[in-house]
Order: C-alpha cells, then sequence, then structure tokens
C-alpha cells in the first residue's frame, strides 16, 4: 500500500541551498514538501514565496521570529498531519 511521505525541509537564511534541497527532493521523490523559513526576514520570505508560489506540492511557512528547529519542524508536522500525511523525511539546509 503506497503512503504519501512529507518532506520536511527547515531553512535560516538559506534560500540557494533550500533551492538545491528541493530540486534534488523532486529528482528522487515523487512526495509533497513542507518548506519552513525560520529567518523571519521579509526579504529571504519573499525570495523564497516568488520562487515556488506556482508548485502546487510545495508548502510555505513563516515564522515571525527563529523558534528553532524543533519549533519549526513541529509546525511543519502539524500541518502535514491536516493533509493526512503519516510518514516525514526531515532535512535542513545547513
Amino acid at each position: 500500500m503506497y503512503q504519501k511521505i512529507a518532506v520536511i525541509i527547515l531553512s535560516y537564511f538559506g534560500f540557494d541551498e533550500s533551492i538545491k534541497c528541493i530540486e534534488s527532493v523532486q529528482q528522487t521523490l515523487k512526495s509533497d514538501i513542507f518548506l519552513v523559513d525560520n529567518s523571519a526576514d521579509s526579504s529571504e520570505k519573499y525570495k523564497i514565496i516568488s520562487a515556488f508560489q506556482n508548485e502546487k506540492n510545495i508548502h510555505l511557512y513563516f515564522s515571525d521570529e527563529n523558534i528553532g528547529f524543533a519549533a519549526g519542524v513541529n509546525l511543519a508536522i502539524g500541518k502535514a498531519l491536516k493533509k493526512g500525511f503519516k510518514l516525514f523525511i526531515l532535512l535542513s539546509e545547513i
């Protein structure tokens, strides 16, 4: 039985690394990607939105402050659970 896998990527001022990470995941897996930007920087936020706003399988989340790795991952897992995901791969671009 096929189960959907959510790939969770936590980013902190890592736009270029996040792009590479997402491209690698897209070449390897057929899955949804949940990207959490932990930088709390508006210019970083708009770069990410501009790059991925038309990607239906990439879900973007932004924190108002650096909430740390665990809280960022928990944010994405909570969102993924609500969308029916039960399996997760955690990645960080740092």
